[in-house]
């Protein structure tokens, strides 16, 4: 992974934060079972549903944006 210049996408472990000629996104999967064990955790608190209801939701806008965009743009993103 030294060499790796593009975007890591990983769980939230630390040794993977030297790697800096990457950019970093938390893995999505990794960051909904964080809140499901916050939600278990803390039942009275609201904000583990809102956060992992959101973060849902952009899935959906963005896998439908996927969907809906013209071939063309999608060979310019490559």
């Amino acid at each position: 992974m030294g060499s790796l210049t593009g975007i890591a996408v990983h769980d939230a472990w630390a040794p993977y934060d030297p790697y800096t000629p990457a950019g970093h996104q938390l893995c999505c999967a990794h960051l909904l079972r964080e809140l499901t064990a916050a939600a278990e955790l803390a039942p009275q608190a609201v904000w583990p549903r809102q956060a992992a209801d959101a973060l849902l939701r952009l899935k959906t806008a963005a896998d439908t944006a996927r969907a809906r965009r013209p071939p063309a743009c999608l060979d310019q993103q490559r």
